[in-house]
């Protein structure tokens, strides 16, 4: 599992990796890597990190849409979604009521609209369960 996000919500997205991580799953997050992603060239070694995880989690917010670097990573992680022809890898997140279109990712892409201060529960619940039937 890979989660793409904006540093504006990264409190919320730090307890979802917390709780897969400690539920025996792998999962790329930025604070988890900084060792290995260390003088790197990050346009070369987060494509690597988005294709090989099962999923990605993209965490969409007014934030997520504004910043350069949020923008690039959608665009590796759409392209490779493409690429996997439909198969299940991308799943979005509506963050605190933002909903607008995101160029790239179609309507039709099953998503959940989460509110970081009451529904971490619900958005944890339904990671772990996807997680669990991946490796069923």
């Amino acid at each position: 599992m890979a989660l793409s996000f904006s540093g504006d919500d990264r409190d919320f997205v730090r307890r979802i990796a917390e709780s897969i991580k400690s539920s025996g799953y792998t999962v790329f997050y930025d604070e988890y890597e900084e060792a290995r992603l260390w003088g790197k060239d990050l346009t070369q070694e987060l494509p690597k990190k988005y294709e090989s995880a099962h999923y990605c989690i993209i965490f969409f917010s007014i934030s997520y849409m504004k910043k350069m670097w949020t923008h690039y990573e959608r665009q590796v992680i759409v392209a490779h979604f493409l690429k996997k022809r439909g198969k299940k890898y991308l799943l979005p997140v509506f963050l605190n009521g933002f909903r607008d279109p995101i160029p790239g990712v179609s309507d039709v892409i099953g998503y959940v609209t989460i509110n970081a201060a009451t529904d971490f529960n619900k958005l944890n619940d339904m990671v772990l369960e996807v997680l669990r039937d991946k490796h069923a």
